[in-house]
């Protein structure tokens, strides 16, 4: 067919099926109205991201129109101040209990910027299934003392289903997330920069003191709180007492860092109690009893560098551990590189890159198996309950 049949032939389809200007505008009302259905934008509702203006007004009308109707919270990329708590999460008779879903635009791009009131000021109030994505948070106004929360659920309120995804916190904050009861949670590319502690699965509803004597109450009876069923991958924890602390149980640390914990002495800890060294994982069950002990912690890959005390778990059942690889200097040499009190621990492999004074210390019958170490002391602080057992030295002097 010749180049001007095909002209004739496209002009007559055209007029046999014109378009109208209905058409056309539903078009592009389609396209334009596409990401409305999908979430809304905190810019709707007057929020400027620049940095100085004081968004919260708008975040909080927007979260309220999120709530109301189910759609997302959309934040563009900008710098937002933020001065209070957004409660992102409601309650209603026909859906329950339930929370947001926020999402950034990167990590880089979409800028949180919160200046906490009080040494508990919470950010994002929320309970189950909150999804966040692809943000950044930051102390707006840093000093000396540990100041503000970034995630945490009101009192006696569950933290179930939620999602965390492409994340920074940066600052001095108190914590960056607060769980007071958690479950199948999950946390992917995750990196926390200086707040005391990164995470707290806390044994009591206090922010105070979270890691104190677990009160009777709803999650846990007599016996004490535990949080259960969570996932972290790609986590790094930088700074700080403490990464995580708390009563974890049946959580998977799939690829897990922490480093630059140390408190020199601890004689300003506001997290951990007063004393206590820089620790990566600080593992706690409520008591000794077998319904207070946790169980069934694991540990893919962990890596700490410049942290005076790797791991430290007490009534915390059996923990396994597939390699772990401790190095850096900070003031090291350090006391102990795992401190067990009536737990066991079964680790693979071990790398040591940091000089402690003993590689593992036990007590209340206390057990740690390491199949391979390569590097450092060999030596074991136990009392007459304890046992430690290496299988094989790479170095070959046993």
């Amino acid at each position: 067919m010749t180049r001007s049949a095909l002209l004739a032939l496209s002009a007559a389809l055209a007029a046999a099926c014109p378009m109208s200007a209905a058409d056309e505008t539903g078009k592009a009302g389609s396209s334009a109205s596409a990401p409305a259905t999908l979430g809304l934008s905190v810019r709707e509702f007057g929020a400027r991201g620049d940095g100085v203006t004081d968004d919260t007004p708008a975040f909080a009308a927007a979260v309220a129109e999120c709530l109301k109707t189910g759609r997302a919270l959309i934040i563009p990329a900008g710098d937002y101040r933020l001065t209070d708590t957004l409660r992102c999460h409601s309650y209603s008779r026909e859906r329950g209990r339930g929370s947001l879903t926020v999402r950034g635009e990167s990590v880089r791009g979409t800028r949180i910027h919160f200046a906490p009131k009080s040494p508990n000021a919470v950010l994002f109030e929320h309970a189950e299934w909150f999804v966040v994505k692809d943000l950044s948070v930051l102390h707006a106004a840093p000093g000396r003392t540990p100041v503000g929360i970034v995630f945490a659920t009101p009192m006696g309120v569950q933290s179930a289903w939620s999602t965390y995804e492409n994340i920074a916190v940066n600052g001095p904050f108190k914590y960056a997330w607060f769980n007071r009861f958690t479950m199948h949670d999950q946390w992917r590319n995750v990196r926390s920069h200086g707040p005391a502690c990164h995470f707290m699965f806390a044994l009591r509803d206090s922010h105070d003191d979270p890691l104190g004597k677990p009160e009777k109450g709803w999650n846990g009876g007599s016996s004490g709180w535990f949080h259960n069923l969570a996932t972290l991958d790609g986590v790094i924890c930088d700074g700080g007492e403490v990464a995580v602390a708390g009563a974890p149980m049946q959580f998977n640390f799939v690829q897990f860092t922490a480093q630059g914990q140390e408190t020199r002495g601890g004689a300003e800890n506001v997290v951990l109690p007063k004393g206590e060294p820089g620790t990566g994982l600080y593992l706690v069950g409520s008591d000794a009893t077998p319904g207070g002990a946790l169980r069934g912690n694991t540990i893919g890959a962990y890596y700490t560098e410049k942290t005076e005390r790797p791991v430290y778990a007490r009534n915390a059942g059996v923990i396994r551990a597939s390699s772990a690889f401790f190095q850096g200097g900070g003031k090291a040499p350090y006391e102990a590189a795992i401190v067990l009190d009536n737990t066991r621990l079964s680790l693979g492999a071990l790398t040591l890159r940091m000089p402690f004074n003993s590689v593992a210390s036990g007590r209340n019958n206390a057990f740690c198996r390491i199949g391979l170490i390569d590097g450092g002391n060999r030596k074991a602080d136990l009392d007459a309950s304890s046992r430690f057992v290496a299988d094989a030295d790479l170095r070959g002097d046993r």
